[in-house]
C-alpha cells in the first residue's frame, strides 16, 4: 500500500498525491486495524496543506476534502497528527497513545477510534462508506528513520458488503458470493451502518428480527439479488417468516416477496426506514407499522391478505408511492390512533371491506393525504372517515360498492374530507356521504353513483365549481353549492373516464385551491400533472376531474399463440400470447390482430370504442381462431361488461369439448356490439342483457340455447342456428330484435327453435314486434313457441319458410292470445304432427279449420279455451284437452277423426279432462266420439250437440263419477 505523489496544484497552490489501496482494500471497521506507509519526515510543529480525494472504481473522482497536518510537537516516532478537515480538527490525543504503533520502515498501524461526534473520513478506491479513519497524503522528503521489521500487506476485503446465497453457510464470513451465509438472521445479525445484504435467488423459511440498522449517511441496506448480478444466482427471492422490525433507524428493505403467517410483517418503531419493491402476501394484517416517525413503502404490491392490507397506530408519518394494495379480506389501508400517512400515486382496489378506513379518537386525529390514486372497486365504502380527516386530491373513486367517500356516524365533528380535482363516478350507493363532520369538494366530477352525488347530512360542506351528473337518486343534499355544471361529463367510454372532445368538463376548473386542513408535516408536491401524469393545465384553465384534457391513443395489436404477454404486441414479431393483455390496453379505434390458434382464456372485456372507432378484434384467418374456456368449471369463454361500440370479425367461440355448456358468451350493459363471420360452438348459450348487438353471418351450433336476448335489441343478417339442443333463439322481453335471411334447422327433438317470452310472469308484457324476414326453419322440433303473449302480431313472419317440424307448427304458455282465419295464411307455418299445444294461459281460436293432422290437433293444459266456428277434421287426435276449467266450444265439428289403420282407443275427437261446454256442434264420423277422464256430474255439458257415427265408441269414460241419464246421453248416437 504506497503512496505515490504527484505534482503540485497549480491553482490552489497545494501539493497533492493519491494514495491507493492494493487489492482493493476497504477501511470498512472502527473495530479494526489498518496499517499504511507514510513515506514523510517533518521536522517537530510543521505544518502542511494536503488534499484528500476519493474516487470510485471508474475513477471518477466524487469527494475531495481539503486542510492543513501538523506533527505533534513531542518529536517522538511516529509522528502524531492531527487533521484539519474543512475547519474540523482531529486532536492529536485521538490518534496518540495505544492509536498508533510503529511497524517497521516508514510503516504506521491506525487502531481508530471514533470521536465524540462521531464524524470520521475513509478514503477508498471504490466509494466511501463507513469513514473511521482519515488518511492524509501530504508532501514528502527522503525518510531518514531506521528500518524496522514490515509486517506486510495488510489488505482487507470490500467494506460493508455481506452475500447470503441458498448455497452459502452460517459458518462463512458472508464477504464473497463465494463465502456467503445461508440464513438471512445471520447477515441482520452481522450489519453494521453502511453496510449492504445481497441476498440470492431461493425461498429462506426464517423469522428474523431486524435490529441494526444505519445512520443518514450509511445506511443498510438488504437487497433481493433477483437478476444475480450480486450472487450469481437470478429468481425470485422468498422470505417466509415473521419478520419483526425493532426500532430501526435508516434501514433499506428492497425488492423480496414476503409471505407469513398472522401479522407476520411488523415496522415497531424506527425512523428513515424504506421497504421498496417489495410482494407481500399470505398473512392477516400484511402489513403492521406502529410508533414510527418515518417510513417510506414503495413500488410495492400488498395483496391477498386475510385482513387489512396495511395497518398503520401510532405513527407520525408514513408515506405510501407507487404501490398496489388489492384484494386482502378487510380494509385496504386501515389508519387509527392519531396516524399521519401519506399516499401518492397507489392503487387500492378489489378489497373486502373499505379501500381506506381511518379512524381515531376525540383526543388526537387521525390525518391522511392521498394524491394521484386509484380506490376502485372496493366491496365496501372507498374510503371511510370515523372521526378522521382526509384530503384527496387528483384522485380516481370508482365503482367501489357502497359509497365512494362516507364519513360514518360519531358524536364528535373532526370528521372532514377535502376533495380536490377528482373524479367519484359509479359507486354503488352516494358518491360522498356525509354522516359526521365537514365536506368541502372543487374542480371535480361526481357522476353516475347509484344513489346521491353528495348526500350531506351533517355539519357544514360546500361544492364548487364541479359537475354532478347522472346520480341515480339526487345531484345532492343539503350542502352549499357554488357554480357548477350538471351537463354530461362526455367520459370517453363508461369505463374510461378521460374526458372526450367537447366534454363541459374541460378547462372549466378553477386555480388551485388550499383545503380546510392541517398539513402540518406534509411533504407534497405541486399539481402539476393529473392522474396519468399529464402536464395540467393543458389549456386556458384547469380541467375538472382527475384527468386533464383528452388521451386518444389509436393502437394496432396483435396476438398468437406463440407469443410473450411481456413484448409490446406492436406487431407479429412482438405478438402478445393472451387476448386479456391485448384488451388490457384496448380503447378507441384500437385494433387487435388475432393468428390462427387455439387461445384458452376467459375473456373479458369492459373497455369501451366510440360508435365512429370501435374496438376491433380481427382473425387473421376468419374461422381458424377458437376461444374456449380454460378449464370445465370456467366455462365462460367471452364477457363484455358495460363495454360498448366492440366489433368482432371471424372468430370463432367454443366450449372446449369439455361439454358443461355453460353461459358461453355474456354481454351485460353493452351497446353498439357487432359480431361479424363469428361462430358459437357448442355454449351454454350467447346471452344478451341490457345491450344491442348485430350478428352478421357465422353460426351457432350445438349450443343448449343459441342465443338469449333479454331486455336488449338485436339484429341478424344472414346467420344459422343448428343443431342446438334447448332452442335456437330466446327472446325475454327484446326491446327489437329482427333476423333476415337466416337458417334455423335440425333443432330436433324436445327443442323449440324461436322462444318469444316476457320472461318472468309479474313483468307486464311490452309489446315489441319481433320480426323473422325470408328466414328457413327446416327439421326442427317446434319451429315457433310464444310465452306470455297477447297477440299474434308480436311476432312478426315475413316470407319466411317451414318445413319438416317433428312435434308442434307452434307451442304456446301462459299467453292470452286468439287465432283466427287468417293467422295461419300469414304465418305459412308447415304441417308437424300436431298442429298447436297450448299450456297455461287464455286460447281463442275462431273460424280455423285444423286438418290431417297425423298426432293432435289441438293440445292444451290448463287453459281457459274458447273455440268457435273451428273444424277439426281427419286428424289422429282432434282436441287433447288435459285439466280443463273452462272449455267452451260454440259452432265447432269434429269430423273423420278415424285414421287409425285398426280399432284404436287413441284415435278420437275429443279428449276432455276436466270442465267443458260444448254448444251447437258436431261431432261426426270419428273413431272415438269423445273420450272424458276424471270428470264428475255436471262438469261436461252438451247444449244443441250431436254425436253420430262412431266407428268404436261414441262415448268412453275413464275414472269419472258422472250421472248418466237420458239428458245427458241424449246427443251421443249409441247405436254404433
Amino acid at each position: 500500500m504506497a503512496v505515490d505523489f504527484g505534482t503540485e496544484d497549480a491553482a490552489n497552490g497545494i501539493p497533492f498525491g493519491e494514495f491507493t489501496w492494493s487489492d482493493a482494500g476497504r477501511v470498512y471497521s472502527q473495530n479494526t486495524s489498518y496499517r499504511e506507509r507514510l513515506k514523510v519526515t517533518l521536522t517537530q510543529g510543521q505544518t502542511v496543506n494536503f488534499r484528500c480525494r476519493m474516487h470510485t472504481g471508474s475513477y471518477t473522482w466524487s469527494s475531495e476534502y481539503q486542510g492543513t497536518l501538523t506533527t505533534d510537537n513531542t518529536g517522538q516516532y511516529p509522528y502524531y497528527v492531527r487533521f484539519t478537515i474543512n475547519g474540523y480538527e482531529f486532536k492529536s490525543e485521538w490518534t496518540r497513545g495505544n492509536c498508533c504503533t510503529s511497524w517497521g520502515d516508514d510503516w504506521v498501524q491506525l487502531n481508530p477510534i471514533p470521536n465524540t461526534t462521531g464524524v470520521f473520513y475513509t478514503i477508498s478506491r471504490w466509494q466511501s462508506r463507513n469513514a473511521y479513519t482519515t488518511i492524509a497524503v501530504v508532501p514528502t522528503t527522503t525518510g531518514t528513520r531506521t528500518s524496522s521489521p514490515d509486517c506486510g500487506d495488510m489488505s482487507t476485503p470490500e467494506p460493508g458488503v455481506y452475500y447470503v446465497r441458498a448455497s452459502g453457510s452460517d459458518s462463512n464470513d458472508g464477504r464473497t458470493m463465494n463465502r456467503a451465509f445461508r440464513t438471512v438472521n445471520k447477515a441482520a445479525a452481522s450489519v453494521i451502518p453502511g453496510d449492504t445484504v445481497y441476498v440470492g435467488a431461493g425461498t429462506y423459511a426464517e423469522n428474523v428480527t431486524f435490529s441494526k440498522g444505519g445512520s443518514a449517511d450509511r445506511r443498510v441496506h438488504f437487497i433481493a439479488d433477483s437478476t444475480g448480478q450480486n450472487t450469481g444466482d437470478a429468481g425470485e427471492v422468498h422470505l417466509n417468516g415473521n419478520l419483526t422490525m425493532n426500532a430501526l433507524q435508516n434501514f433499506t428493505l428492497h425488492g423480496f416477496k414476503l409471505t407469513g403467517a398472522g401479522d407476520f410483517l411488523k415496522w415497531n418503531g424506527g425512523s428513515g426506514n424504506i421497504m421498496s419493491r417489495c410482494d407481500v402476501s399470505g398473512g392477516d394484517n400484511l402489513v403492521s407499522i406502529k410508533n414510527n416517525a418515518a417510513l417510506l413503502i414503495t413500488g410495492c404490491r400488498i395483496h391477498h391478505g386475510t385482513d387489512d392490507g396495511i395497518d398503520i397506530s401510532n405513527s407520525s408519518y408514513v408515506v405510501v408511492e407507487g404501490t398496489i394494495i388489492e384484494d386482502n379480506g378487510d380494509d385496504g389501508f386501515d389508519v387509527d390512533l392519531a396516524a399521519r400517512a401519506l399516499l401518492v400515486g397507489c392503487t387500492i382496489q378489489n378489497n373486502a371491506k373499505d379501500g381506506l378506513d381511518l379512524t381515531t379518537n376525540s383526543a388526537a386525529i387521525t390525518r391522511v393525504v392521498a394524491e394521484r390514486c386509484q380506490i376502485i372497486g372496493n366491496r365496501d365504502n372507498g374510503v371511510r372517515l370515523n372521526n378522521s380527516q382526509i384530503l384527496i386530491r387528483n384522485c380516481l373513486i370508482a365503482g367501489n360498492r357502497a359509497s365512494g367517500v362516507r364519513h360514518a356516524p360519531t358524536g364528535v365533528t373532526h370528521c372532514k374530507s377535502s376533495l380536490f380535482l377528482c373524479t367519484v363516478v359509479g359507486n354503488g350507493e352516494s358518491g360522498i356521504l356525509n354522516e359526521a363532520g365537514s365536506t368541502y369538494v372543487r374542480n371535480s366530477i361526481v357522476a353516475m353513483n347509484r344513489d346521491f352525488g353528495i348526500n350531506q347530512r351533517s355539519v357544514s360542506g360546500e361544492i364548487a365549481h364541479s359537475l354532478l351528473y347522472g346520480n341515480r337518486v339526487a345531484t345532492y343534499g343539503n350542502i352549499t353549492r357554488i357554480g357548477g355544471s350538471n351537463s354530461n361529463p362526455a367520459f370517453v367510454s363508461d369505463t374510461d373516464f378521460r374526458l372526450s372532445e367537447g366534454s363541459p368538463a374541460i378547462d372549466a376548473g378553477i386555480a388551485p385551491w388550499q383545503a380546510d386542513f392541517d398539513l402540518t408535516g406534509f411533504t407534497l408536491s405541486a399539481l402539476s400533472h393529473d392522474l396519468l401524469g399529464n402536464a395540467r393545465p393543458s389549456g386556458t384553465a384547469l380541467d375538472m376531474g382527475c384527468y386533464e384534457g383528452e388521451v386518444t391513443v389509436d393502437r394496432v395489436l396483435y396476438v398468437a399463440t406463440n407469443g410473450n404477454d411481456a413484448k409490446t404486441g406492436t406487431s407479429w414479431g412482438q405478438a402478445y400470447r393472451t387476448l386479456e393483455k391485448a384488451c388490457s390496453l384496448a380503447g378507441p379505434n384500437t385494433q387487435i390482430h388475432i393468428r390462427a390458434g387455439t387461445y384458452p382464456e376467459t375473456f373479458i372485456l369492459a373497455r369501451s370504442g366510440r360508435a365512429d372507432r370501435p374496438i376491433r378484434f380481427i382473425a387473421e384467418t376468419p374461422g381458424a381462431v377458437f376461444i374456449q374456456p380454460k378449464s370445465s368449471t370456467m366455462a365462460t369463454t367471452l364477457t363484455l361488461s358495460n363495454a360498448n361500440h366492440v366489433h368482432f370479425d371471424g372468430l370463432t367461440f367454443t366450449d372446449g369439448n369439455y361439454g358443461t355448456r355453460g353461459a358461453g358468451v355474456i354481454l351485460s350493459d353493452a351497446t353498439g356490439i357487432q359480431f361479424a363471420n363469428c361462430n358459437f360452438i357448442g355454449l351454454g348459450a350467447a346471452a344478451i342483457s341490457n345491450s344491442s348487438v348485430r350478428y352478421n353471418r357465422g353460426e351457432f351450433k350445438r349450443c343448449s340455447i343459441g342465443l338469449l336476448v333479454r331486455d336488449s335489441s338485436a339484429n341478424l343478417d344472414g346467420t344459422r342456428f343448428t343443431q342446438c339442443a334447448s332452442e335456437a333463439a330466446r327472446l325475454e322481453r327484446a326491446i327489437a330484435f329482427t333476423a333476415k335471411s337466416c337458417r334455423i334447422d335440425q333443432c330436433l327433438v324436445g327443442t323449440r327453435a324461436v322462444v318469444r317470452t316476457a320472461a318472468r310472469a309479474r313483468d307486464p308484457w311490452t309489446c315489441h314486434e319481433d320480426r323473422w324476414e325470408h328466414c328457413v326453419f327446416d327439421n326442427n322440433g317446434t319451429p315457433i313457441a310464444l310465452e306470455r303473449a297477447k297477440s299474434q302480431g308480436e311476432i312478426a313472419l315475413v316470407g319466411c319458410t317451414f318445413s319438416n317440424s317433428s312435434r308442434y307448427s307452434l307451442e304456446l304458455a301462459d299467453c292470452d292470445i286468439e287465432l283466427s282465419s287468417t293467422w295461419n295464411d300469414s304465418w305459412n307455418l308447415d304441417r308437424a304432427p300436431s298442429l298447436l299445444k297450448a299450456v297455461d294461459g287464455r286460447l281463442t281460436l275462431r273460424d280455423l279449420v285444423i286438418k290431417d293432422y297425423s298426432n293432435y290437433a289441438l293440445i292444451t293444459q290448463r287453459n281457459i279455451l274458447r273455440l268457435t266456428n273451428v273444424v277439426f277434421r281427419n286428424n289422429l287426435i282432434g282436441l287433447y284437452a288435459a285439466e280443463s276449467s273452462d272449455l267452451r266450444a260454440t259452432n265447432c265439428q269434429w269430423l273423420g277423426h278415424r285414421i287409425s289403420p285398426s280399432v284404436n282407443p287413441a284415435t278420437t275427437a275429443i279428449f276432455l279432462q276436466g270442465k267443458g261446454v260444448f254448444s251447437n256442434c258436431r261431432i261426426d264420423n270419428n273413431q272415438t266420439g269423445v273420450w272424458l277422464q276424471g270428470s264428475e256430474t255436471g262438469d261436461v255439458v252438451f247444449n244443441g250437440t250431436t254425436v253420430t257415427n262412431s266407428l268404436f265408441r261414441a262415448l268412453h269414460l275413464f275414472q269419472c263419477r258422472m250421472r248418466l241419464d237420458s239428458t245427458f246421453l241424449s246427443p251421443f248416437d249409441l247405436q254404433g
